[in-house]
């Protein structure tokens, strides 16, 4: 049997065991066992020392002790553990290898019997006497048609019958058309109140006044020239163009309707000022 790229090793029962052994004993132990299974069978007595990566002096030390683990005669050394775990394994192994070669022969025979059946299907092109009766009432079915057709009125021409067909179909509604091309902004267009709702909630900051602003520059710039563009969705461009906008600066407000060159007093309310007198904007 070919080598396992794994051992069984149940630390409980080997530390239960060895408890007694020195660190040497430990490893010459270990390796013992390694090769008992990788090569799964008995240990040479001649070989032993080599397995064990002692030297003939040390060897003779440990082999006393180590001894107590395997059934030892005049050429090997056995370790019953070692043999039942492997017996166990060459079992399961060849009991899987016959599953598979007998699922292998039944998908086989499987096959096999797939292929009769479709070599005993017999194929003829002598027409049965359904097939014959079928025929004929089709043959009338087709002279009964070319009948019909010589005494019906003639078709009208390709062209005029496209034009028929055209103006038949109903035109479709002007949502559908423009649906996948998105719609313009209206130019009567105002801020919706569920819009600005929005907008206050998302910016606290903003005023009403600086929200109205926003939707102001907002219908400036989609209604120009240049930006006049569609779009599927008008609430959703306008929640972009809002979350973009700079918020207002908190501690100066210009009073409407005051010119720009007055007093600076005059023109603004200022919030802030600096320990040397001069007021910060």
């Amino acid at each position: 049997m070919a080598a396992l790229p794994y051992m069984q090793f149940f630390v409980a029962d080997y530390l239960a065991d060895t408890a007694h052994l020195t660190t040497e004993e430990h490893g010459a132990y270990m390796l013992l066992l390694f090769s008992y299974w990788q090569t799964g069978k008995p240990l040479r007595n001649d070989r032993l020392a080599t397995v064990a990566r002692l030297s003939n002096d040390r060897w003779q030390s440990v082999a006393t002790t180590l001894q107590e683990f395997f059934h030892a005669d005049e050429t090997h050394w056995t370790h019953f553990r070692v043999e039942a775990d492997l017996e166990a394994i060459q079992c399961r192994t060849k009991q899987a290898s016959e599953a598979g070669k007998a699922s292998a022969r039944a998908k086989a025979l499987k096959k096999q019997q797939e292929a009769n059946d479709r070599s005993t299907t017999v194929t003829t092109d002598v027409p049965t006497e359904a097939q014959r009766n079928g025929n004929h009432i089709e043959e009338s079915r087709v002279e009964e048609s070319r009948e019909s057709k010589a005494g019906a009125p003639s078709a009208l021409p390709a062209a005029d019958a496209a034009d028929t067909t055209a103006a038949d179909q109903p035109e479709p509604p002007l949502e559908t058309k423009t649906k996948a091309n998105g719609t313009r902004l209206p130019a009567d267009w105002l801020l919706p109140d569920e819009w600005a709702q929005w907008a206050a909630d998302d910016r606290p900051e903003f005023t009403t006044i600086d929200i109205g602003r926003c939707a102001e520059s907002f219908a400036d710039y989609w209604h120009s020239a240049t930006r006049n563009a569609t779009k599927l969705d008008w609430q959703a461009t306008w929640r972009n163009w809002f979350r973009n906008q700079r918020a207002p600066v908190a501690n100066v407000h210009a009073f409407p309707g005051l010119s720009r060159h007055v007093g600076l007093t005059d023109n603004f309310v200022v919030d802030d000022v600096r320990e040397d007198g001069t007021h910060a904007f």
